[in-house]
């Protein structure tokens, strides 16, 4: 009886052996390339910096003229937004279909296919949970498009080549804010039901309000987009954590301008 037992230890045992040698000869040898290539990506990961919040602006008594407000903004991939997503939507259900949210057995087409169903009903649902009409959505999308249109004419003139520029292509810049100075509820709303689309994303925002300074708003200025030429001029340009970005605000009258430097956060 004892010796029975010992024998099945010993086989259980030898099994685990074996299975544990089987399991790393795949990791080391079979898929020892891509194993390699996972580690390089996470290591080599670039570094995305979030947006500092801008500071206020104040009179010489110290009441708050103009003050920086947290919101959100739902931004769509550029890809989506022209209508031209053949390429995104192919590259995208090769990459659902690597991670097993859809079988093998389904080719990139019929996903693909499927990917342009779910935006179809997107631009619904989210007008539904925002209150807004789809008409401004269509609106947003083809002042996003000419202005991406000149970004990429702009450097063409620059470099004598035509090609996309990161606003189309980039992951992170082709995002756009498609409503912005969204409140919190509606922003949990589309996170909760919609963010699974990689397509759309809710961000943090933030807004400038003016407090009972009507009579001064041209004196304080506004903000507006970042451009390549505030980016050369950038004072602080030489600090990775302070210098202006592309898809960031600065100053572009007034004081906001004036102290663009002083309200700028760091990162």
């Amino acid at each position: 009886m004892f010796r029975r037992r010992l024998t099945w230890f010993w086989i259980l045992l030898t099994a685990l052996a074996c299975a544990l040698i089987a399991r790393l000869v795949d990791i080391q040898a079979l898929h020892a390339e891509e194993y390699r290539d996972l580690a390089a990506r996470m290591l080599t990961q670039p570094v995305r910096y979030l947006r500092a919040p801008r500071g206020s602006i104040l009179d010489r008594n110290g009441r708050v003229l103009v003050s920086h407000e947290p919101s959100f903004d739902i931004s769509v991939h550029f890809a989506v937004l022209t209508g031209q997503s053949s390429e995104y939507l192919h590259a995208l259900a090769r990459e659902l279909r690597r991670r097993g949210e859809y079988p093998e057995s389904m080719s990139l087409d019929e996903i693909a296919g499927r990917l342009r169903l779910q935006i179809a009903a997107t631009w619904q649902r989210l007008s539904e949970l925002t209150g807004r009409p789809v008409s401004e959505f269509i609106e947003r999308g083809e002042e996003i498009r000419q202005q991406v249109a000149r970004i990429r004419m702009a450097v063409r003139r620059r470099t004598g080549i035509d090609q996309p520029v990161a606003e189309e292509s980039d992951p992170l810049l082709a995002m756009h804010p498609l409503i912005e100075d969204v409140d919190h509820e509606t922003a949990l709303k589309v996170r909760l039901e919609l963010e699974a689309y990689p397509w759309l994303s809710v961000a943090p925002g933030s807004r400038r309000v003016a407090h009972d300074a009507d009579a001064a708003v041209h004196l304080l200025g506004r903000l507006g987009a970042v451009s390549r030429e505030r980016q050369q001029e950038d004072p602080l340009a030489g600090d990775e954590l302070r210098r202006l970005r592309a898809g960031e605000s600065c100053g572009i009258t007034g004081v906001e301008r004036l102290a663009e430097t002083t309200l700028r956060g760091t990162r």
